[in-house]
Protein backbone atom coordinates (compact mmCIF):
# COMPACT_ATOMS: atom_id res chain seq x y z
CA UNK A 1 0.00 0.00 0.00
CA UNK A 2 1.34 3.48 -1.15
CA UNK A 3 0.72 6.52 0.97
CA UNK A 4 -0.45 9.81 -0.59
CA UNK A 5 -0.06 12.97 1.45
CA UNK A 6 -2.66 15.60 0.57
CA UNK A 7 -1.94 19.26 1.19
CA UNK A 8 -4.86 21.52 1.02
CA UNK A 9 -5.50 25.56 2.20
CA UNK A 10 -8.39 25.29 3.23
CA UNK A 11 -10.28 23.73 6.17
CA UNK A 12 -13.84 25.04 4.89
CA UNK A 13 -15.92 23.44 2.11
CA UNK A 14 -16.60 24.24 -1.40
CA UNK A 15 -16.28 23.10 -5.23
CA UNK A 16 -12.71 21.97 -4.81
CA UNK A 17 -13.36 20.40 -1.62
CA UNK A 18 -16.31 18.45 -2.45
CA UNK A 19 -13.69 16.99 -5.22
CA UNK A 20 -11.23 16.50 -3.44
CA UNK A 21 -13.94 14.37 -0.54
CA UNK A 22 -15.29 12.85 -3.63
CA UNK A 23 -11.51 11.46 -4.44
CA UNK A 24 -11.14 10.04 -1.25
CA UNK A 25 -14.29 8.23 -0.91
CA UNK A 26 -13.53 6.24 -4.14
CA UNK A 27 -9.34 6.12 -3.51
CA UNK A 28 -8.97 2.29 -3.40
CA UNK A 29 -7.53 1.61 0.15
CA UNK A 30 -6.04 -1.77 -0.70
CA UNK A 31 -3.89 0.42 -3.32
CA UNK A 32 -3.74 3.39 -1.33
CA UNK A 33 -3.58 5.30 1.67
CA UNK A 34 -4.68 9.33 1.95
CA UNK A 35 -3.05 11.46 4.79
CA UNK A 36 -4.17 14.84 4.61
CA UNK A 37 -2.68 18.17 5.85
CA UNK A 38 -5.34 20.96 6.36
CA UNK A 39 -4.54 24.18 8.32
CA UNK A 40 -6.96 24.13 10.60
CA UNK A 41 -9.88 21.96 12.82
CA UNK A 42 -13.20 22.75 10.32
CA UNK A 43 -15.73 21.06 8.27
CA UNK A 44 -12.95 19.71 5.70
CA UNK A 45 -11.19 17.39 8.15
CA UNK A 46 -14.13 16.51 9.91
CA UNK A 47 -15.61 15.12 6.73
CA UNK A 48 -12.21 13.70 5.58
CA UNK A 49 -11.99 11.52 9.32
CA UNK A 50 -15.50 9.90 8.45
CA UNK A 51 -14.01 9.03 5.28
CA UNK A 52 -11.00 7.72 6.93
CA UNK A 53 -8.34 9.69 6.06
CA UNK A 54 -5.95 10.67 8.58
CA UNK A 55 -5.47 14.75 9.62
CA UNK A 56 -2.56 16.31 10.80
CA UNK A 57 -3.48 20.07 11.32
CA UNK A 58 -0.66 22.11 10.75
CA UNK A 59 -0.74 25.50 8.93
CA UNK A 60 1.99 26.65 6.01
CA UNK A 61 2.67 30.43 6.61
CA UNK A 62 3.06 32.43 3.21
CA UNK A 63 5.99 33.21 1.80
CA UNK A 64 8.02 36.29 3.67
CA UNK A 65 11.38 37.22 4.67
CA UNK A 66 9.98 37.49 8.40
CA UNK A 67 8.31 33.76 8.16
CA UNK A 68 11.60 32.27 7.46
CA UNK A 69 12.07 30.46 10.37
CA UNK A 70 8.71 29.42 10.99
CA UNK A 71 8.92 28.29 7.39
CA UNK A 72 11.89 25.56 8.45
CA UNK A 73 9.92 24.73 11.12
CA UNK A 74 7.25 23.59 9.18
CA UNK A 75 9.46 21.92 6.30
CA UNK A 76 11.23 20.18 9.32
CA UNK A 77 7.45 18.89 10.21
CA UNK A 78 6.65 17.53 7.13
CA UNK A 79 9.86 15.68 6.34
CA UNK A 80 9.50 14.07 9.36
CA UNK A 81 5.91 13.05 8.73
CA UNK A 82 6.70 12.01 5.10
CA UNK A 83 9.26 9.44 6.79
CA UNK A 84 6.90 8.60 9.13
CA UNK A 85 4.14 7.58 6.98
CA UNK A 86 6.32 6.30 4.34
CA UNK A 87 5.09 8.59 1.96
CA UNK A 88 5.32 7.87 -1.75
CA UNK A 89 3.49 10.70 -3.62
CA UNK A 90 2.68 14.06 -2.06
CA UNK A 91 -0.82 15.76 -3.86
CA UNK A 92 -0.60 19.48 -3.01
CA UNK A 93 -3.31 22.46 -4.25
CA UNK A 94 -2.23 25.87 -4.20
CA UNK A 95 1.08 27.63 -4.68
CA UNK A 96 1.92 28.64 -1.04
CA UNK A 97 1.69 24.42 -0.27
CA UNK A 98 3.38 24.24 -4.00
CA UNK A 99 6.45 25.54 -3.09
CA UNK A 100 7.01 23.95 0.42
CA UNK A 101 6.36 20.47 -0.49
CA UNK A 102 9.00 20.36 -3.56
CA UNK A 103 11.62 22.09 -0.96
CA UNK A 104 10.09 18.58 1.26
CA UNK A 105 10.23 16.09 -1.59
CA UNK A 106 13.62 17.34 -1.92
CA UNK A 107 14.90 16.04 1.55
CA UNK A 108 12.81 12.74 1.11
CA UNK A 109 12.59 11.55 -2.55
CA UNK A 110 9.29 11.53 -3.11
CA UNK A 111 6.87 12.82 -6.29
CA UNK A 112 5.02 15.52 -6.21
CA UNK A 113 2.12 16.26 -7.64
CA UNK A 114 0.59 20.25 -8.19
CA UNK A 115 -3.05 20.21 -8.74
CA UNK A 116 -4.13 23.55 -10.46
CA UNK A 117 -7.52 24.39 -10.54
CA UNK A 118 -8.09 27.87 -11.38
CA UNK A 119 -7.27 30.77 -14.21
CA UNK A 120 -5.79 33.86 -12.71
CA UNK A 121 -7.42 37.06 -13.49
CA UNK A 122 -5.90 40.06 -13.81
CA UNK A 123 -3.00 41.49 -12.00
CA UNK A 124 -2.34 37.60 -10.22
CA UNK A 125 0.69 36.32 -10.44
CA UNK A 126 1.08 32.58 -11.92
CA UNK A 127 3.39 31.16 -9.52
CA UNK A 128 2.65 27.21 -10.54
CA UNK A 129 3.40 28.53 -14.47
CA UNK A 130 7.04 30.52 -13.66
CA UNK A 131 8.13 26.74 -11.55
CA UNK A 132 6.41 24.39 -13.63
CA UNK A 133 9.08 22.33 -13.90
CA UNK A 134 9.67 21.85 -10.13
CA UNK A 135 6.81 19.10 -9.53
CA UNK A 136 6.57 15.67 -11.19
CA UNK A 137 3.41 16.19 -12.76
CA UNK A 138 0.76 18.44 -12.95
CA UNK A 139 -3.15 17.78 -13.00
CA UNK A 140 -5.12 20.70 -14.82
CA UNK A 141 -8.87 20.34 -14.26
CA UNK A 142 -9.42 21.72 -17.62
CA UNK A 143 -7.98 22.39 -20.92
CA UNK A 144 -8.36 25.91 -19.94
CA UNK A 145 -6.43 25.72 -17.17
CA UNK A 146 -3.72 23.57 -18.55
CA UNK A 147 -3.05 26.26 -21.29
CA UNK A 148 -1.47 28.07 -18.73
CA UNK A 149 1.68 26.17 -18.44
CA UNK A 150 4.59 24.92 -21.51
CA UNK A 151 3.20 21.59 -22.98
CA UNK A 152 4.87 18.57 -21.33
CA UNK A 153 4.35 15.68 -20.69
CA UNK A 154 3.91 16.20 -17.06
CA UNK A 155 0.68 18.10 -17.75
CA UNK A 156 -2.58 15.99 -17.33
CA UNK A 157 -5.84 16.89 -17.77
CA UNK A 158 -8.04 15.65 -15.55
CA UNK A 159 -11.93 17.05 -15.19
CA UNK A 160 -13.81 17.39 -12.20
CA UNK A 161 -16.43 14.72 -11.62
CA UNK A 162 -19.39 14.13 -9.99
CA UNK A 163 -21.99 11.21 -8.85
CA UNK A 164 -24.82 12.08 -10.99
CA UNK A 165 -26.62 9.10 -9.46
CA UNK A 166 -26.46 11.39 -6.15
CA UNK A 167 -27.66 13.94 -7.94
CA UNK A 168 -31.12 13.23 -8.96
CA UNK A 169 -34.13 15.43 -8.11
CA UNK A 170 -34.41 14.95 -4.42
CA UNK A 171 -38.48 15.48 -5.21
CA UNK A 172 -40.85 16.61 -7.69
CA UNK A 173 -39.78 20.09 -8.98
CA UNK A 174 -43.61 21.47 -7.68
CA UNK A 175 -42.78 20.84 -4.43
CA UNK A 176 -39.80 22.34 -4.33
CA UNK A 177 -41.12 25.22 -5.38
CA UNK A 178 -43.90 25.27 -3.02
CA UNK A 179 -41.32 24.61 -0.29
CA UNK A 180 -39.80 27.94 -1.20
CA UNK A 181 -43.54 29.89 -1.96
CA UNK A 182 -42.74 29.83 -5.41
CA UNK A 183 -46.13 27.92 -6.95
CA UNK A 184 -46.36 28.70 -9.98
CA UNK A 185 -43.47 31.05 -10.62
CA UNK A 186 -40.41 30.96 -12.81
CA UNK A 187 -37.47 31.04 -11.52
CA UNK A 188 -33.50 31.44 -12.11
CA UNK A 189 -31.01 30.24 -9.68
CA UNK A 190 -27.03 30.69 -9.34
CA UNK A 191 -25.33 28.10 -6.71
CA UNK A 192 -21.92 29.99 -5.85
CA UNK A 193 -19.96 30.81 -2.92
CA UNK A 194 -19.83 35.21 -2.27
CA UNK A 195 -16.40 35.26 -3.11
CA UNK A 196 -16.14 38.08 -5.31
CA UNK A 197 -14.27 35.88 -8.27
CA UNK A 198 -18.01 34.52 -8.25
CA UNK A 199 -19.23 37.23 -9.63
CA UNK A 200 -22.62 37.21 -8.36
CA UNK A 201 -22.80 41.14 -9.04
CA UNK A 202 -22.58 40.14 -12.55
CA UNK A 203 -25.94 37.82 -11.62
CA UNK A 204 -27.78 40.59 -10.27
CA UNK A 205 -27.55 42.55 -13.40
CA UNK A 206 -28.59 39.88 -15.44
CA UNK A 207 -31.69 39.09 -13.20
CA UNK A 208 -32.49 42.96 -13.11
CA UNK A 209 -32.66 42.37 -17.19
CA UNK A 210 -34.66 39.15 -17.12
CA UNK A 211 -37.08 40.89 -14.32
CA UNK A 212 -37.88 43.69 -17.14
CA UNK A 213 -38.80 41.14 -19.56
CA UNK A 214 -40.45 38.48 -17.72
CA UNK A 215 -43.44 38.49 -15.75
CA UNK A 216 -43.34 37.16 -12.37
CA UNK A 217 -39.56 35.51 -12.39
CA UNK A 218 -38.27 34.75 -9.37
CA UNK A 219 -34.32 34.53 -8.61
CA UNK A 220 -32.51 31.87 -5.65
CA UNK A 221 -28.66 32.74 -4.54
CA UNK A 222 -27.77 29.42 -2.82
CA UNK A 223 -24.53 29.85 -1.22
CA UNK A 224 -22.87 31.80 1.91
CA UNK A 225 -19.37 33.51 2.49
CA UNK A 226 -16.01 31.62 1.68
CA UNK A 227 -12.91 32.63 2.71
CA UNK A 228 -11.81 36.23 3.75
CA UNK A 229 -12.57 37.90 0.67
CA UNK A 230 -16.20 36.97 1.33
CA UNK A 231 -16.32 38.85 4.26
CA UNK A 232 -19.10 41.71 4.19
CA UNK A 233 -19.51 40.57 0.95
CA UNK A 234 -23.47 39.74 1.39
CA UNK A 235 -24.28 42.88 2.88
CA UNK A 236 -23.22 44.54 -0.88
CA UNK A 237 -24.89 42.17 -2.72
CA UNK A 238 -27.94 42.74 -0.91
CA UNK A 239 -27.41 46.18 -1.87
CA UNK A 240 -26.67 46.32 -5.25
CA UNK A 241 -30.03 43.94 -5.39
CA UNK A 242 -32.03 46.58 -3.60
CA UNK A 243 -30.99 48.75 -6.04
CA UNK A 244 -31.26 47.08 -9.11
CA UNK A 245 -35.47 46.67 -7.60
CA UNK A 246 -34.86 43.19 -6.57
CA UNK A 247 -35.63 43.04 -3.50
CA UNK A 248 -39.02 41.18 -3.31
CA UNK A 249 -38.22 38.84 -6.20
CA UNK A 250 -34.94 37.48 -4.37
CA UNK A 251 -34.47 34.95 -1.93
CA UNK A 252 -30.69 34.63 -0.36
CA UNK A 253 -30.70 30.60 0.98
CA UNK A 254 -26.84 31.00 2.81
CA UNK A 255 -24.99 28.33 2.61
CA UNK A 256 -26.38 24.83 1.96
CA UNK A 257 -24.91 21.30 2.46
CA UNK A 258 -27.40 20.23 0.33
CA UNK A 259 -28.01 21.79 -2.95
CA UNK A 260 -30.23 19.44 -4.41
CA UNK A 261 -33.59 20.53 -3.30
CA UNK A 262 -32.83 24.30 -4.70
CA UNK A 263 -31.50 22.88 -8.28
CA UNK A 264 -34.68 21.14 -8.33
CA UNK A 265 -36.59 24.21 -8.32
CA UNK A 266 -34.75 26.43 -10.44
CA UNK A 267 -36.29 26.27 -14.02
CA UNK A 268 -33.12 27.89 -15.16
CA UNK A 269 -29.57 27.62 -13.82
CA UNK A 270 -27.36 30.92 -14.30
CA UNK A 271 -23.53 30.83 -14.02
CA UNK A 272 -22.03 34.37 -14.18
CA UNK A 273 -18.32 33.49 -13.20
CA UNK A 274 -15.41 34.78 -16.04
CA UNK A 275 -12.82 32.82 -16.19
CA UNK A 276 -14.03 29.65 -14.72
CA UNK A 277 -11.96 26.63 -14.97
CA UNK A 278 -13.95 23.44 -14.38
CA UNK A 279 -17.33 24.31 -12.33
CA UNK A 280 -18.76 21.59 -9.98
CA UNK A 281 -21.40 24.32 -10.28
CA UNK A 282 -22.26 23.46 -13.31
CA UNK A 283 -21.59 19.53 -13.22
CA UNK A 284 -23.97 19.60 -10.04
CA UNK A 285 -26.52 21.50 -11.84
CA UNK A 286 -26.47 19.55 -15.59
CA UNK A 287 -26.15 16.14 -13.17
CA UNK A 288 -29.68 17.26 -11.60
CA UNK A 289 -30.71 17.97 -15.72
CA UNK A 290 -31.13 21.89 -15.49
CA UNK A 291 -30.09 23.90 -18.55
CA UNK A 292 -27.04 26.02 -17.92
CA UNK A 293 -26.68 28.95 -19.41
CA UNK A 294 -22.67 30.42 -18.88
CA UNK A 295 -20.42 32.66 -20.35
CA UNK A 296 -18.20 30.77 -23.09
CA UNK A 297 -14.42 31.10 -21.67
CA UNK A 298 -12.30 29.64 -19.27
CA UNK A 299 -13.36 25.51 -18.91
CA UNK A 300 -17.10 26.48 -19.58
CA UNK A 301 -17.30 25.52 -23.38
CA UNK A 302 -15.27 22.01 -22.14
CA UNK A 303 -18.28 21.14 -20.16
CA UNK A 304 -21.75 22.36 -21.93
CA UNK A 305 -22.03 21.84 -25.98
CA UNK A 306 -23.88 25.19 -26.71
CA UNK A 307 -27.33 24.60 -27.80
CA UNK A 308 -26.90 20.73 -27.15
CA UNK A 309 -26.45 20.65 -23.16
CA UNK A 310 -26.79 24.28 -22.21
CA UNK A 311 -26.52 27.77 -23.72
CA UNK A 312 -23.32 29.52 -24.08
CA UNK A 313 -23.20 33.31 -24.26
CA UNK A 314 -20.05 35.77 -25.39
CA UNK A 315 -18.19 36.52 -22.19
CA UNK A 316 -19.87 38.87 -20.07
CA UNK A 317 -22.54 40.12 -22.45
CA UNK A 318 -24.95 40.84 -19.74
CA UNK A 319 -28.02 41.25 -22.17
CA UNK A 320 -26.84 38.08 -23.95
CA UNK A 321 -27.06 35.68 -21.17
CA UNK A 322 -30.82 37.88 -19.45
CA UNK A 323 -31.77 37.38 -23.43
CA UNK A 324 -30.96 33.55 -22.95
CA UNK A 325 -32.35 32.78 -20.08
CA UNK A 326 -35.72 34.31 -20.90
CA UNK A 327 -35.69 32.23 -24.13
CA UNK A 328 -35.49 29.30 -22.18
CA UNK A 329 -38.22 30.49 -19.74
CA UNK A 330 -40.71 30.54 -22.06
CA UNK A 331 -39.62 27.03 -23.89
CA UNK A 332 -40.61 24.11 -21.81
CA UNK A 333 -39.84 21.54 -24.11
CA UNK A 334 -35.99 22.75 -24.72
CA UNK A 335 -35.41 23.54 -20.97
CA UNK A 336 -36.23 19.61 -20.64
CA UNK A 337 -34.16 18.93 -23.84
CA UNK A 338 -31.19 20.57 -22.95
CA UNK A 339 -31.19 19.15 -19.56
CA UNK A 340 -31.47 15.63 -20.59
CA UNK A 341 -28.46 16.08 -22.31
CA UNK A 342 -26.93 17.50 -19.93
CA UNK A 343 -27.68 14.83 -17.10
CA UNK A 344 -26.48 12.13 -19.88
CA UNK A 345 -23.19 14.12 -20.43
CA UNK A 346 -22.06 14.10 -16.67
CA UNK A 347 -22.91 10.46 -16.62
CA UNK A 348 -20.94 9.96 -19.43
CA UNK A 349 -17.99 12.59 -19.79
CA UNK A 350 -17.46 14.02 -16.03
CA UNK A 351 -18.21 11.12 -13.81
CA UNK A 352 -16.45 11.39 -10.01
CA UNK A 353 -15.64 7.42 -11.02
CA UNK A 354 -13.31 8.40 -13.91
CA UNK A 355 -12.05 11.53 -12.24
CA UNK A 356 -11.00 8.98 -9.37
CA UNK A 357 -9.42 6.12 -11.77
CA UNK A 358 -7.08 8.64 -13.72
CA UNK A 359 -6.23 10.40 -10.53
CA UNK A 360 -5.00 6.98 -9.43
CA UNK A 361 -3.35 6.15 -12.96
CA UNK A 362 -1.50 8.54 -12.11
CA UNK A 363 -0.30 7.81 -8.68
CA UNK A 364 0.51 4.15 -10.41
CA UNK A 365 2.58 6.14 -12.83
CA UNK A 366 4.55 8.00 -10.20
CA UNK A 367 5.08 5.04 -8.06
CA UNK A 368 6.85 2.65 -10.70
Amino acid sequence: MRTVLYLHNSSQISGGERSLLGLWSLLDRERYRPVAVLPSEGPLADEARKLGVMVVILLIPSWRPMAWPVLCQVRRVLIDLVRKEKVRVIHSYSPRNNIMVVWVARSCRVKVIWHERNIPVAGEADISRMFQGWPDALICNSQAVAARFVPSSKVRVIHNGVDASVFVMSRDKVDAKKDLGLMDRKVVGVTANLSPRKRLDVFLKVAAEVMGNEAGVFFLVVGGAYGPDSRGREALLRKQADDLGLTERIIWTGFQEDVRPYLTAMDVVCHPTDKEACSRSILEAMAVAKPVVAFADGGNPEIIEDGKSGILVYPCDIKAMAAAIGLLLNDPERRERLGMVARARVGLDFSLRMNAEQTMGLYQTLCI
